[in-house]
């Protein structure tokens, strides 16, 4: 191997970067003196930088020593490592790898560029890519655009698990926090924000025995625990960015640090803020719900939810509410956008729509059509859509109009859905000609499902296949229960790919009273992923 060693010390020593040479097995043959200065043989101080290099097995030098209990699985273990070593020297061109060695500074050396070593022997020569303030920098920058697009604290603490070790080099981050702080709970039975791994809650004992249990794994890994306290705008404490570094930080790796977690302590309020006001306009909008009025003949039960994009509320609403005469009037709607003034606004139609329903009695063309001079005169350059329905009992007979809305789906005693069509022009249109007004028979037994769009809008899928998918499910679950079809389309299931927030009503007609299922409001349980389109037993769930 001498010929092989002296040509690499003679090429080597002109490149500023750590350089080195070992075998297919991971013995280190030699190293240029940038890389003795990075991962040993004197550079430093104390016994980390004192342990020789030349002679070493670079499992030795891992800044993780193989797969022991807490490693990160990127992180390749000896037999791996090298296989890696072994297919770079049977490589004709140069191989990338991440090989994390420990460094004298405490910044591990990450990535390497392998090439196979010139000569009979097998060695392959490791030249070092990330060492250099430049590459520390592009990764401070991509950590700063994944904060900046961090909405919750969810998506903050991810960001912190995944990046923050790279940035500064460390073996493993905790994000601890005051979760009470950054999201305080509004009422007393309000449920307390949950949080899950990677990060801990300092209210409770749970979380603090979590950040001891880091320290402590960290120290026995001989690992330095170093806590960066997290303030907010006004000094208080929200929490603790605790690293695990592998040597004590010099005054540059000190700076890099503390700008970092800059970074995250601004993430981490602006993400408690959003959260926290997020709470306060979907209670205001919960607030803002009608109880649904006990009418006999009718079983009812509604349901509103959030979507899981946006973190201001939105504008659905629904109503039902008697009319003069015996008639029962019913309402679906939804504001366009998303926020609290879109919540305020809902409320004022809602509540517009009632007063002109009780003054134009069973015509909803004509209550549509001063819906939308209200709109336009006190609240122009808005848009919205609204389906109202005057149900008379005694007749059995159905009077509706549309103005843009998603057509109500009539499903018949015996399970035969269909849509309710007739749209006219959305509310908020000056001029716009009165909706066109339309009759149905309703057959004792039959139900109808009053929705807005985001029950029927999911990612990747055009509404026709949410309508489809709607039809179909209330075709195979048409006996249920009112309230047992609320569950299964809204809140069976956890929160997963409903983008928009949502609204349904569910009404059973003419049979014999058997109690009102009473309406419920999902904010604050999250969204629910659609169920799937078999058989027609109860929900999963329910």
């Amino acid at each position: 191997m001498s010929g092989v060693v002296e040509q690499f010390s003679a090429v080597a020593e002109l490149v500023t970067g750590p350089m080195l040479l070992v075998t297919p097995d991971g013995v280190v043959l030699a190293a240029n003196t940038p890389a003795l200065r990075a991962l040993g043989d004197g550079a430093g101080a104390g016994a980390q930088a004192a342990r020789p290099l030349v002679g070493a097995r670079l499992e030795e030098l891992l800044e993780c020593d193989g797969q022991a209990e807490g490693a990160r699985p990127e992180l390749p273990c000896p037999d791996g490592l090298r296989e890696m070593l072994r297919d770079c020297a049977a490589s004709p061109g140069p191989v990338p790898m991440r090989i994390p060695l420990r460094a004298s500074n405490g910044t591990p050396v990450h990535e390497w560029t392998g090439n196979r070593a010139a000569g009979p022997e097998e060695a392959v020569c490791l030249k070092a890519v990330f060492s250099t303030p430049a590459a520390q920098l592009r990764r401070l920058y991509g950590l700063t655009s994944s904060l900046a697009s961090a909405t919750s604290l969810r998506d903050v603490t991810a960001a912190v698990h995944r990046q923050v070790p790279g940035v500064v080099g460390a073996r493993d981050a905790l994000l601890a926090l005051h979760i009470d702080r950054l999201v305080p709970v509004l009422e007393r039975h309000d449920r307390r924000h949950a949080p899950a791994p990677p990060w801990a809650d300092l209210d409770t004992p749970e979380g603090v025995e979590e950040l001891d249990r880091f320290v402590e794994r960290a120290r026995a890994e001989g690992r330095l625990p170093y806590a960066l306290p997290l303030h907010g705008y006004e000094g208080e404490s929200l929490g603790v960015l605790q690293l695990a570094l592998s040597a004590h930080p010099d005054a540059d790796s000190l700076a890099h640090i503390e700008s970092m977690s800059q970074l995250v302590t601004q993430a981490v309020a602006r993400a408690g803020l959003f959260e926290h006001e997020h709470r306060l306009a979907q209670r205001l909008q919960v607030n803002l719900l009608p109880d649904l009025a006990d009418l006999p003949g009718l079983t009812v039960a509604a349901r509103y939810a959030p979507g899981s994009d946006q973190v201001a509320v939105g504008g659905d609403w629904y109503d039902l509410f008697p009319l003069a005469g015996g008639r029962v009037g019913m309402a679906i709607g939804d504001v366009a956008g998303h926020g609290l003034t879109e919540a305020t606004e809902m409320a004022q139609l809602r509540s517009a729509l009632r007063a002109i329903a009780l003054d134009r009695g069973c015509a909803p063309g004509q209550v549509l059509a001063k819906l939308n001079d209200y709109v336009c005169t006190y609240l122009p350059g808005r848009t919205a859509t609204a389906c109202f329905l005057s149900y008379d009992p005694a007749a059995g007979t159905l009077h509706y109009a549309n103005a843009g809305h998603m057509p109500p789906v009539l499903v018949d005693p015996e399970g035969r859905p269909r849509l309710l069509e007739g749209r006219s022009m959305l509310l908020g249109i000056p001029g716009a000609p009165e909706p066109g007004q339309h009759e149905e028979e309703v057959a004792p037994g039959a139900t109808m499902l009053l929705y807005t769009d985001g029950l029927i809008e999911r990612r990747d899928e055009c509404l026709d296949d949410g309508l489809e998918f709607l039809t179909g499910i209330t075709a195979d679950t048409h006996l249920l229960a009112p309230d047992m079809l609320c569950r299964l389309l809204v809140d069976s299931h956890a929160e997963a790919d409903w983008p928009d927030d949502r609204a349904l009503m569910v009404v059973r007609f003419g049979q014999e009273r058997a109690g009102r299922a009473p309406a419920q409001r999902a904010a604050g349980r999250g969204g629910t992923s659609r169920p799937a389109r078999a058989g027609t037993g109860a929900p999963a769930g329910g």
